[in-house]
């Protein structure tokens, strides 16, 4: 039509097919998956796993793969772009999403325009979010909570000090949020 749209760049990493078709055969079979993962949180570079997968998740800069891990006995989430390797087991696996609370529970997020904008930019804002134009709620997986606020550059500031123009959101509810997403946080 002659319409012209663009797309920002983004940092974003896909994945390695070969590991997204083993995620995937794990999550379609429900079996699990042995990967070698290059964690944030270890000194270590690659670690060996055995995970249970369930989901996959897009959060708009990364995809995650949710899944129960033995090693913590857990259910945790598994940026694809750092799962180096991952091996398909002939084991079924024991949990799945039904035993994943966070995953399985949603809360809804109670956000409003951060109180240092103008009443007219606050009305804007209300205007792009709300349907009634007073209360902006959104409901989330509670394991998908932190990805959200990030997203939408919410002020999770207990005193919703931060800069109104880059975070033109504040979490009313934070006291309920804290909890479940307590690493995104401010």
């Amino acid at each position: 039509y002659g319409l012209r749209a663009e797309k920002l760049p983004s940092l974003t990493r896909l994945p390695d097919k070969s590991i997204v078709a083993q995620l995937t055969r794990a999550i379609c079979q429900r079996k699990k998956l042995r990967i070698i993962y290059a964690s944030l949180q270890s000194d270590k570079y690659d670690q060996q796993r055995i995970i249970e997968p369930h989901s996959l998740v897009n959060t708009g800069l990364r995809w995650h793969a949710r899944a129960y891990n033995e090693l913590h006995f857990d259910f945790r989430d598994f940026v694809l772009s750092r799962i180096l390797e991952a091996e398909l087991l002939d084991e079924a696996a024991e949990s799945s999403a039904d035993y994943d609370e966070d995953w399985s529970e949603t809360l809804t997020l109670e956000l409003a325009p951060h109180p240092g904008l103008s009443p007219m930019q606050q009305l804007n804002l209300h205007a792009d979010f709300s349907e009634d134009g007073k209360s902006i709620q959104l409901t989330v997986r509670r394991a998908l909570i932190g990805y959200a606020l990030r997203t939408l550059s919410v002020d999770t500031s207990v005193d919703q000090s931060l800069d109104p123009n880059a975070f033109q959101l504040v979490l009313l509810n934070r006291g309920e949020v804290e909890i479940y997403a307590g690493w995104a946080l401010m």
